[in-house]
């Protein structure tokens, strides 16, 4: 049986894991250490929400739908080397600026019998987003309310 997996990383370079099986966790933190326990399935959508950082948040749309895949690409990768939000962009949508400029923390979801994570980007301050699908060089990026992000980990491991 595979697990549910949520790999996050921040913009600092911190790396944690946590593996969810039917009533097992594995959770390995920064330090590479790991702990296994015991937990019912609605306890593990408790810590994989306390690991996303959802709370109640006013969530604003961004107006520009979709991004350079490369550029969102570098952004995501996190780092010291960030890129700028090109200037057009910027100014052209403030909630998205404000939310590329704030530190990142990406997760990445895999369900059992997905090919791909769901990917979900948390701005310390600002809210969610969710990486879409990438077509012809260009990468759907949204904004997304807690309330969603919260649901979908319920779906994932609740059914």
């Amino acid at each position: 049986m595979q697990p549910t997996t949520l790999d996050q990383h921040d913009d600092d370079g911190r790396v944690t894991r946590l593996q969810a099986w039917s009533g097992t966790v594995v959770d390995t933190g920064a330090d590479g250490r790991s702990v296994v326990a015991s937990v019912p399935p609605e306890r593990v959508v408790g810590l994989l929400a306390g690991r996303l950082g959802i709370r109640p948040t006013w969530t604003w749309p961004f107006r520009t739908a979709v991004l350079p895949g490369d550029l969102l690409d570098r952004r995501l990768a996190g780092g010291e080397s960030t890129p700028d939000l090109p200037g057009a962009v910027a100014s052209a949508d403030p909630t998205l600026a404000a939310f590329w400029s704030a530190p990142w923390t990406v997760s990445a979801l895999l369900r059992p019998g997905r090919p791909r994570p769901l990917v979900v980007v948390s701005a310390a301050g600002i809210g969610f987003a969710r990486v879409g699908r990438t077509e012809g060089g260009t990468t759907a990026f949204t904004a997304d309310a807690s309330a969603n992000v919260y649901r979908t980990l319920v779906r994932a491991l609740l059914g």
